[in-house]
């Protein structure tokens, strides 16, 4: 109160100038007694000092004005959080009680598909719409609805007989609880797994189809399959392969023991195997090609280096004492005993071809080939022409192999003494040493070339060499030797003065009226001599 009447101001100015209005009255009634007592003299006057106080009464009005402007604004703020608040909640409540309405309504439906037994696709699609729509905190629930739906599917199933029902329920589990992947193996484990357990543990070993397709069906699908396979089928396996008698057992082993090589590892059970066979192998004769069909399904399925083994042991040494008595005769070939070891041929590999034909059939044909090059009036073109037959014979694969090659040589050397007009006595001891040579490389197992007698070309066998001695005639009788630039299965023809040849293997072959006919080198002499 600034006097005896109230007054109303609009502001803090108008009371400062009210005061200062005071003021100044109160100090001109006291200037003007001051005047009257001093002869009307001012002796008070400070202008800077009054402005001063002027604006720091404005700022400090100005204060005021704002900090009630931004109290008027948070008062307004707060009235609308707490109206966004009140909102807000009775929004989550609608959505609540949303939620909490369908989760009552797909649960009333889950007790009516329970109540009239429904299959396992119905509660599985219901399953699916709980999980989409339920709460997170209730999704567990979605599993024990599916839980007893899946035990029911399964009651009466015989899993070997209907694989497929079981993949199918274990799809439909899958489908209905994908986001709940958790309880999807809980629950298969549960109501699947001991029933495929039971039926393999019943299952004969003898029968791999059905256990295979069950197998199959359910990989990817239920849990634990790979754990039944090492737990229950090996051991029933191996206790199935230890009764197996070859020489009794009318079922061959392979029908029921191969179809599980893409789901297990079955080398320890490959050496059983072929064990078991290594011992019926020892009555066996090469006459006998019913064993090839025994061993022919394990090309292939056991370890190359088991099988050669296998082989090398019980095969190889009988086919090398076969060939070994084949009578090697050019007038009439007897070829039974090279038959029944030719039939082996894809199963053993070109080394131990190689080694069955050093050791069991070259030996004899260096001695029919003396016999017959020592012989009064041989036809070396017929000489060549059985030579090529039996390289024919030969597999390709072994025909590179410095065992056979040197075989070939030695076969080579002997027709080019006979060539060159050498005694038949001569021919005969040169091959009977191709025919000890030929033994000592076999049981030797070495690959190095013999020495040859004193009197056998000596050379190097094949193309080179038959190519070389060519040359070395043309250039004795003055006939021209040279490529014509042409080929002949991919060899290189030669004219030899006014013939045309080419050298296959050491054989040399004429062309006359558009065909190629072996011949000996006496004769192709013969001939060039005669038309130059």
């Amino acid at each position: 109160m600034t006097g005896p009447q109230q007054r109303v101001y609009d502001g803090y100015s108008a009371l400062s100038r009210s005061a200062a209005g005071a003021d100044d009255d109160a100090l001109g009634s006291a200037a003007a007694e001051g005047q009257q007592q001093q002869g009307g003299q001012c002796r008070f006057d400070c202008p800077a000092l009054m402005h001063n106080l002027a604006r720091l009464a404005d700022a400090a009005e100005a204060e005021i004005v704002r900090t009630d402007r931004q109290q008027r604004e948070d008062r307004d703020k707060l009235a609308s959080l707490r109206a966004e608040t009140q909102r807000l909640q009775r929004g989550r409540r609608a959505v609540q009680l949303a939620e909490l309405d369908s989760l009552i309504r797909l649960l009333d439906a889950y007790d009516s598909v329970a109540n009239r037994g429904a299959g396992l696709p119905d509660v599985c699609d219901l399953a699916k719409k709980f999980l989409q729509s339920a709460p997170a905190a209730y999704r567990p629930l979605a599993a024990a609805m599916v839980t007893p739906a899946a035990r029911r599917s399964l009651d009466g199933w015989q899993p070997l007989l209907e694989p497929g029902r079981g993949a199918a329920c274990a799809r439909l589990v899958r489908e209905a609880l994908a986001p709940a992947n958790d309880s999807i193996d809980a629950i298969l484990s549960e109501s699947l797994l001991p029933q495929v357990r039971r039926a393999l543990a019943q299952w004969s070993p003898r029968q791999p189809a059905e256990a295979l397709a069950l197998v199959q069906a359910l990989r990817g699908q239920a849990p634990g399959i790979e754990d039944l396979i090492n737990t229950v089928v090996k051991p029933a396996l191996q206790r199935e392969l230890q009764l197996w008698d070859p020489t009794r057992d009318p079922q061959p082993v392979h029908e029921w023991l191969q179809p599980w090589s893409a789901e297990l590892a079955l080398d320890a059970m490959h050496e059983q195997v072929l064990q078991k066979l290594g011992q019926c192998f020892g009555q066996w004769r090469p006459d006998d090609l019913s064993a090839k069909g025994v061993l022919t399904p394990w090309r292939g399925a056991v370890r190359p280096q088991l099988l050669a083994a296998f082989l090398q042991r019980h095969v190889l040494p009988k086919l090398i004492d076969c060939l070994s008595g084949m009578r090697i005769d050019p007038s009439g070939q007897p070829l039974e005993q090279w038959v029944w070891c030719k039939a082996w041929w894809d199963l053993l590999s070109p080394q131990q071809i190689a080694s069955l034909l050093e050791r069991g059939f070259f030996p004899g044909f260096h001695r029919a080939l003396s016999a017959w090059l020592a012989s009064p009036g041989v036809d070396m073109a017929q000489v060549a022409a059985w030579y090529a037959g039996w390289r024919d014979q030969l597999p390709p694969a072994c025909l590179d192999l410095p065992g056979v090659q040197h075989q070939l040589g030695q076969a080579l050397r002997l027709m080019d003494a006979a060539f060159s007009g050498q005694e038949p006595a001569a021919v005969v001891a040169a091959g009977a040493a191709a025919a000890a040579a030929a033994a000592a490389t076999a049981s030797s197992s070495s690959v190095a070339p013999q020495a040859q007698p004193a009197t056998v070309v000596n050379y190097n066998h094949g193309l080179l060499g038959a190519r070389d001695l060519l040359e070395r005639r043309a250039q004795e009788h003055g006939i021209v030797f040279a490529p014509t630039g042409r080929r002949h299965h991919g060899k290189q023809v030669f004219n030899f003065g006014r013939l045309q040849i080419c050298v296959e293997r050491g054989v040399i072959y004429w062309l006359t009226e558009g065909q190629w006919h072996p011949v000996s080198l006496d004769d192709v002499m013969n001939r060039a001599t005669m038309r130059q």
